[in-house]
């Protein structure tokens, strides 16, 4: 997954607060989509907001404050999927500073495959199944330190047990016939297709 354009660095397990802009900063501090809650649903208004503003973020059309502000009312969603896509793609951008995805700001072509992939998983009728977000390692390592080393090792578990369910490969889908589905039959993209906004 993306982990560009964040204001820490993460290597050999230690934190390097280089380069900060803080330009702008305040207007843009948020709380984020929150904590995991197994027993939340599927909010198909807040999929759309959401899968949306990555498109457009994507295409180049909007900034990243833009994105964040357009996004501002699925906060708190009440959709697991919601939170994990939007918790991930918080990685692809930085938050500190105005900039579109153009130019030296663009995202890697890995990257934007990721995103087109968790577009297609928002508009389709898929729930999201993983037992827990994808918390890359800067998460991991701060967790473990404010909980003495107890989260990784449920983490671990629960990460454990997803992967022999699930197929990381085609994230935030669970199940590769289900990306291919979507793949073959996109609600989203064949609707706009033929207004070239893809």
């Amino acid at each position: 997954m993306c982990v560009l354009g964040k204001s820490f660095g993460f290597s050999s397990g230690s934190f390097s607060f280089t380069n900060l802009d803080l330009t702008n900063a305040t207007n843009h501090t948020r709380t984020r989509c929150g904590a995991f809650n197994e027993t939340l649903k599927m909010n198909r208004s807040h999929r759309k907001i959401l899968a949306e503003n990555l498109r457009h973020y994507l295409s180049g059309r909007i900034t990243n404050f833009e994105f964040m502000d357009r996004i501002e009312p699925i906060y708190p969603t009440n959709d697991k999927g919601v939170k994990a896509v939007e918790n991930s793609f918080w990685y692809c951008y930085d938050d500190l500073r105005k900039h579109k995805n153009t130019g030296k700001d663009k995202l890697t072509d890995e990257a934007e495959n990721h995103i087109r992939r968790f577009i297609l998983f928002l508009k389709s009728d898929n729930e999201y199944e993983w037992k827990d977000p994808k918390f890359s390692n800067p998460i991991k390592w701060i967790l473990s330190l404010i909980t003495f080393g107890i989260y990784p090792k449920k983490a671990e578990e629960s990460e454990s047990e997803n992967i022999e369910l699930g197929d990381e490969r085609v994230w935030p889908f669970f199940r590769q016939t289900e990306f291919e589905k979507e793949i073959n039959e996109p609600k989203y993209l064949n609707k706009k297709r033929h207004h070239n906004t893809v």
